[in-house]
């Protein structure tokens, strides 16, 4: 008897895990099929608004923030799912999410810093005419919140909120419609940076709004915590090289066809 009721409550188990799969599977791919026709509508009226050379434009821009931004977030995004996943239950999850949203805001502020001081470097490089250093230095606030935003969407991702996870994705792509059509349409290129800004900020609000909930939000900066979390940045790093050859080489293509072309040729590559 005891075997048989064994068995019939792992076999109870194993259906209310395969429902919880299917269950958010679902979720997921709703939302993906969402996010998939607000960018088409997105796009669409960002490439009637900006044309080519705009297109060219947010691209570079693009390209950049993510090469910087994967370059400084010390594998954060990634290494931290793991460190809150295995984390103890109690004090032990609280000081993981602590952890991990110090480590956050440290690279962030890193980040922010680096693309403000290769302003100079990222206009010779990228752009062979004008003087574009301002616009990588304004760079700096979208990449300070992409950063932040990544720290906040790990612990959501630790803490298995599967849901909070559907919903902000859901919310972000609206909002980036939201953004994108009447800022572009009414500013056109000048407006690239903005919209940028607050994709980032909204990311950040909407991921910190979520983890908020589950735990409060705290740090620490003491010598002892710093030296505790060191193992995620170790584990982090592989995932920052990862990124960097992946980001890097989208930054690198986009920046030569500038060079020897002009943005549209940019653009329409992008388009591509």
């Amino acid at each position: 008897m005891g075997k048989t009721k064994k068995m019939d409550e792992r076999l109870d188990s194993e259906k209310n895990s395969y429902s919880h799969i299917l269950k958010y599977t679902g979720l997921f791919g709703g939302v993906q099929g969402l996010n998939m026709l607000v960018g088409v509508v997105r796009n669409k009226f960002t490439a009637m608004f900006l044309g080519p050379s705009g297109m060219g434009l947010l691209s570079l821009f693009n390209s950049t923030s993510n090469f910087l931004s994967s370059a400084s977030n010390l594998g954060i995004p990634t290494s931290g799912v793991r460190v809150v996943s295995e984390a103890d239950t109690g004090s032990g999850i609280d000081q993981a999410v602590a952890q991990v949203r110090s480590l956050s805001l440290l690279s962030a502020f890193l980040g922010a810093l680096i693309c403000a001081l290769l302003g100079p470097l990222l206009n010779l490089f990228t752009f062979s005419w004008g003087n574009h250093t301002l616009h990588f230095i304004l760079l700096a606030p979208t990449i300070f919140f992409t950063i932040l935003a990544g720290g906040e969407t790990a612990i959501l991702k630790g803490l298995g909120k599967l849901k909070a996870l559907a919903v902000q994705s859901s919310l972000l792509a609206l909002l980036s419609l939201l953004f994108s059509v009447p800022i572009y349409g009414y500013f056109g290129e000048q407006g690239i940076l903005v919209v940028l800004f607050l994709l980032a900020l909204s990311q950040w609000f909407l991921a910190f709004w979520f983890s908020r909930k589950e735990k409060p939000f705290r740090l620490c900066f003491s010598r002892s915590q710093l030296v505790k979390a060191f193992p995620m940045v170790r584990l982090g790093l592989s995932f920052v090289l990862a990124g960097m050859m992946s980001s890097g080489a989208e930054f690198l293509v986009r920046a030569f066809l500038n060079q020897q072309g002009d943005l549209a040729v940019v653009g329409l590559f992008n388009s591509g």
